[in-house]
């Protein structure tokens, strides 16, 4: 479902997986985490432009609204252009990704948890780096919320 999401714009199976990170999210907004902000995963601009959409902002806008927790979709930057993270010309996960990511304007995460929402994780090094920026940047705390856990082919970070 997220290959089709992903790849195709198949739209009921963005829905059936927002869905299921909505289920799966519920019982985890309790205490502190009771109202984190939600913060996705961005694509670089030119893969953006590319696909018309970002599949992580576009499940972490559904799990916001399902929960009425704040979004804010543009709050990271990937800097650069980074390959696919399964690419075969990617030696190691967490190179691939050093230093991709930046926070944009000010910081909406001081001082609070942050919900970080992609579509796929294997090593968790786009997860981690994402973190360092946030957390760099006042986060409290941050958890990672995802559509799909797959094996990872190359477990180099």
């Amino acid at each position: 479902m997220v290959r089709r999401l992903k790849f195709e714009s198949d739209w009921g199976a963005g829905f059936h997986l927002a869905a299921a990170m909505t289920d799966v999210v519920r019982s985890s907004l309790v205490g502190p985490w009771r109202k984190p902000v939600v913060v996705p995963v961005p694509l670089h601009r030119s893969r953006e432009r590319q696909r018309g959409f970002n599949q992580a902002a576009w499940l972490g806008a559904g799990v916001a609204a399902d929960h009425g927790l704040t979004l804010h979709p543009r709050q990271l930057v990937r800097s650069r252009a980074t390959l696919p993270q399964g690419d075969p010309r990617v030696l190691g996960r967490g190179a691939n990704v050093e230093g991709a990511f930046v926070l944009r304007g000010r910081s909406r995460v001081r001082g609070r948890r942050v919900l970080l929402v992609d579509d796929v994780t294997t090593s968790g090094a786009t997860a981690r780096a994402c973190s360092r920026v946030l957390l760099e940047h006042g986060a409290v705390e941050v958890a990672l919320l995802t559509a799909c856990a797959s094996a990872p082919s190359d477990v180099s970070t």
